[in-house]
């Protein structure tokens, strides 16, 4: 895991007016950079903003402030002088009792689906629960689900799909109240027979015990291309 800390010198009485711009415009950016974990912004007093970005790797956080200087140097000028960037390899973190609670809601939400028990996972979500996965409209997994019954048909969806081979979580990062898993699986397509090797991020967010929101991020477009493949020779 890098991070990337940015210090911004800003104008005077202009702080709120810089958090402005940067949630609305920088944010995204580097939200849907790949390998993104995190962004906190910190107000420093005395015209100082502080940044704290969390990426999979350096190359990850490299691509995203190369993508970040050009934003802040069009849209930060009037606001800010010059920004102080440093970063580095993350070497210890530590969790509060409340992430290790949030890390054990996700991790038994892992362990349940490993045995194939959606009944015990759809007990760890929030009636309500928003679900987020990528990938255009002809993929049947993809899309924004809302509550128990729309995810239920998510997990049916999977199946249609394809058979998942190989299924692994490797990272856990837990930050208040999210929690962040890296991982990979393969899966076998349903339509060709092929197997196909898929990279991924998962974003929870835990509130009182249970997940209320859930979101995937990954390339799909090897699994896209291979149901696409198999329309369009029948």
């Amino acid at each position: 895991m890098f991070a990337t800390i940015r210090r911004y010198q800003g104008k005077p009485g202009q702080t709120d007016e810089s958090m402005r711009l940067v949630q609305q415009g920088l944010i995204p950016i580097i939200a849907n950079q790949p390998g993104f974990i995190s962004y906190h912004a910190i107000d420093a007093g005395g015209d100082t903003a502080i940044s704290v970005s969390m990426y999979e790797n350096q190359g990850a956080a490299d691509a995203a402030n190369a993508s970040a200087a050009s934003w802040v140097k069009v849209n930060l000028a009037d606001v800010v002088g010059p920004v102080e960037i440093t970063g580095g390899e993350v070497r210890l973190s530590a969790s509060s009792v409340q992430e290790q609670h949030n890390l054990d809601v996700v991790r038994k939400g892992y362990e349940a689906f490993g045995r194939n028990d959606i009944a015990a996972l759809l007990a760890l979500l929030d009636e309500h629960v928003s679900w987020v996965t990528p990938g255009p409209g002809d993929l049947p997994t993809a899309g924004a689900r809302r509550g128990h019954a729309a995810v239920a048909e998510f997990f049916q969806s999977l199946t249609s799909v394809g058979e998942i081979l190989r299924f692994e979580p490797k990272e856990f990062i837990a930050q208040g109240d999210r929690v962040i898993v890296l991982g990979d699986d393969t899966t076998r397509v349903n339509a060709t027979g092929k197997k196909v090797d898929n990279r991924w991020t998962h974003s929870f967010t835990v509130r009182n015990s249970k997940v209320v929101a859930f979101e995937e991020y990954g390339d799909v477009s090897a699994l896209v291309a291979e149901i696409r493949s198999a329309q369009a020779h029948v």
